[in-house]
């Protein structure tokens, strides 16, 4: 099992017991707010816990969806993780969500760090990117604070919650 640890966090994989947790945050709508996906139904976030937990245990894991726990608390207070991109798996994509509460106390810096130094240290990657909503003016926030450069605007956009939303993307690269 992966587990990071900071000086207030701990991030580690999912186990079955997350269930409940897993899901106040998953169906939340405001967590959900800028994703271009949904899942609202106990089920549904049962099957993606499991693949999750499944995915933690393969010989050849491609993805890294980890909770993230308040050490002094010892409660969970949201998910971050990061997907190998491509055949080399030397790029990885991150991502990260935090219940409403636990927002602009810097917890999604702190463990987006924490899983940044471990890709590009542990496992050597060269390169992590991460895209958010351009309106999600937070998430950016947090791309710039792990030392990321805007890559790129798209001028495409999807559709959430009756919005046009353009996406921007952000890269840091191993140096």
């Amino acid at each position: 099992m992966l587990i990071l640890h900071s000086e207030r966090l701990y991030i580690r994989d999912y186990t079955e017991n997350d269930s409940q947790f897993h899901h106040s945050w998953i169906s939340n709508s405001n967590v959900m707010e800028y994703m271009d996906w949904k899942t609202s139904s106990i089920k549904e976030s049962k099957k993606e816990l499991s693949r999750a937990i499944k995915e933690s245990k393969s010989k050849n894991r491609k993805d890294f969806f980890l909770a993230i726990g308040l050490i002094k608390e010892d409660i969970l207070i949201g998910n971050v993780g990061f997907s190998l991109l491509g055949n080399n798996n030397q790029e990885a994509e991150i991502g990260w969500m935090l219940l409403p509460q636990f927002h602009n106390l810097g917890y999604a810096t702190e463990a987006a760090k924490l899983l940044v130094e471990y890709a590009l240290n542990t496992l050597q990657l060269n390169n992590i990117i991460a895209t958010c909503a351009k309106e999600n003016y937070q998430s950016e926030k947090i791309m710039i604070k792990l030392g990321m450069s805007k890559i790129k605007e798209f001028d495409k956009f999807y559709i959430q919650k009756n919005k046009n939303l353009l996406k921007v993307l952000y890269s840091l690269e191993k140096n």
